[in-house]
């Protein structure tokens, strides 16, 4: 829901991508959209990020700097914060994912226990309760050139991204694990056109969910 814009793209291309350079720094996206706290929060600390870092931060989202393909946030940038509207366990959307796709260094706030997803050498976490220390640990990040340290970590969990956590996989993985458990003979395999929806995070949430209790 960050700027209701599509990630132009597709799996195809995103997996044959061997290296994405970088010429900028850091990026964020967020939105004016205010209706829970969790907006509020998100874009009162992105706002003081534009107030703190200036010109070495550049800020994206509905009725701020608006954008048509959310790559273009991305992909020329070594870090990009990405911002969930909440901190709810095994609960992450495509503001991470999408970090990762473009190999960015995530700098996250939400998911509490991401770690089981992902490696945690290959993201950097904030708290926005702590606004403050979180541009510290912004700062440091940038000064300690945490982006080229742990760029084989982004890199890995981008194709975790790409392999095991696309909905496909995903689908693919439990209805494996329901067989195992059942002793279900493996039905023979049908071809099925998927419309694309703008956004599919909370699906993946419930898939995610579902898979945890296999």
């Amino acid at each position: 829901d960050h700027v209701n814009v599509e990630f132009s793209k597709d799996y195809d291309e995103l997996k044959a991508m061997t290296s994405i350079p970088k010429t900028k720094i850091l990026s964020v996206i967020s939105s004016s959209k205010i209706m829970s706290e969790g907006h509020r929060k998100r874009l009162d600390f992105a706002k003081q990020l534009k107030r703190h870092f200036g010109d070495k931060v550049d800020l994206f989202g509905r009725d701020l700097n608006e954008i048509e393909d959310k790559w273009d946030a991305l992909a020329d940038y070594q870090y990009h914060v990405a911002l969930e509207n909440s901190a709810v366990n095994d609960y992450w959307t495509e503001k991470l994912s999408d970090a990762f796709l473009a190999a960015c260094h995530p700098i996250y706030y939400g998911c509490p226990n991401i770690n089981r997803y992902f490696d945690p050498a290959s993201l950097t976490r904030i708290d926005l309760d702590h606004p403050e220390k979180a541009i510290a640990v912004i700062e440091s990040c940038i000064e300690q050139k945490k982006y080229e340290s742990s760029e084989q970590k982004i890199w890995d969990s981008r194709e975790k991204v790409l392999e095991q956590y696309n909905l496909f996989a995903l689908i693919a993985d439990y209805i494996e694990k329901d067989q195992r458990r059942t002793g279900d003979r493996p039905c023979p395999p049908v071809n099925i056109t998927i419309k694309k929806e703008p956004s599919d995070s909370n699906l993946m949430y419930r898939f995610r969910k579902i898979f945890l209790r296999l």
